[in-house]
């Protein structure tokens, strides 16, 4: 039996059932698997010539409950995964501390949607004083974001009024991030280069950075960016109302 009619076939006895499903499964079972493939393949051909809104109907109906299920396992990890989603300590973080409702980004210095995304997510700290953002490095588009990440983090970790000039910096630069040329931006804005190079090969940073690709593999998050608000994730760039539309229903 093809590939094609094995799935359809387990559609369609759903959707028939009762004497109609025991009588294909009468048929399909037989002795012959030269006979399995032409009762199944004669099944199907005659239902999607008599009545082929049956197999729509049932599809959608998959489709539907593949996408609730989905829905489903993504809030359960998003709340299993709370605490290290909006607390975690080495993360670098915009906003009071208080604010109700937290925007967790997660981004790769080397994508232009997220580039695109910075200047929405700048306006929506601009615009709302009841946000703080929580920035997760994610470098997934090869070793020039590695660098940048790496080097974002350890300006984190020992000047952390420098990482909001720097983010931007970084997310800013045309051409490749080689480690030279990361280490002068940083430096260039305050930043003492040689602690920088040396806290960015600390194990502390390979840990953080391995934590966070975990964290975006249990959420089902493969690209850049995506934005965490509340129970919701929003991939890719969104714009600036379905962030705050996402804020306000966090805010419930």
């Amino acid at each position: 039996m093809s590939k094609f009619i094995v799935p359809v076939v387990a559609l369609v006895m759903g959707a028939i059932g009762g004497a109609a499903t025991t009588l294909v499964m009468d048929r399909v079972l037989a002795v012959d698997p030269a006979a399995q493939a032409r009762a199944g393949e004669d099944m199907v051909r005659d239902v999607l010539i008599r009545e082929p809104e049956l197999v729509v109907d049932s599809i959608r109906r998959w489709q539907a409950d593949q996408k609730s299920a989905e829905a489903e396992a993504q809030n359960t990890a998003i709340a299993d995964n709370h605490d290290q989603l909006v607390s975690d300590g080495r993360d670098p973080v915009v906003g009071p501390a208080d604010a109700p409702v937290t925007v967790v980004q997660f981004f790769d210095y080397r994508c232009p949607y997220c580039r695109r995304a910075m200047v929405t997510v700048d306006q929506l700290i601009s615009k709302r004083d009841d946000i703080r953002v929580v920035y997760k490095e994610f470098p997934i588009l090869g070793p020039d974001s590695l660098i940048a990440a790496r080097a974002a983090l350890a300006v984190q970790a020992i000047a952390p009024a420098l990482y909001p000039e720097i983010h931007q910096a970084l997310m800013t630069a045309q051409g490749n991030l080689t480690e030279d040329r990361v280490l002068a931006l940083v430096g260039d804005r305050g930043a003492d280069a040689a602690a920088i190079k040396d806290r960015m090969q600390s194990p502390e940073i390979e840990a953080h950075l391995r934590e966070t690709m975990a964290l975006a593999q249990s959420l089902g998050i493969g690209g850049t960016p995506a934005f965490v608000i509340g129970d919701t994730l929003l991939p890719g760039a969104v714009e600036l109302d379905a962030l705050e539309q996402a804020v306000d229903n966090a805010k419930g």
